[in-house]
């Protein structure tokens, strides 16, 4: 069974954009971001190739300069593996109609 890469990079809210665009630069095949009460939000990026994620803690550090944020933005940066699932079928479980 596939195992996807999956970094969790934690940042200050406002930092999310530039986050999400260093996490899809180092190419991530996509995100999951997630709102904090505290003022932080967590992305979830996902990666089929183990070998993309050595660059990425660098690559959302330069999104962050970029956008005109510094490096403290960045609170918390871990990796981690998950089983490939259907995708589409957990997306549905939690979904909310509107």
């Amino acid at each position: 069974m596939k195992t996807w890469q999956v970094i969790d990079a934690v940042v200050v809210s406002d930092a999310r954009e530039a986050a999400e665009y260093g996490l899809m630069e180092a190419g991530a095949s996509g995100t999951e971001t997630i709102d904090s009460a505290n003022g932080s939000v967590n992305i979830a990026a996902y990666f089929d190739r183990p070998e993309l994620i050595k660059t990425a803690r660098e690559s959302v550090l330069e999104a962050l300069k970029i956008y005109g944020f510094d490096k403290t933005s960045l609170l918390e940066f871990q990796a981690r593996g998950i089983a490939d699932q259907d995708w589409l079928a957990e997306w549905k479980k939690h979904r909310r109609r509107v």
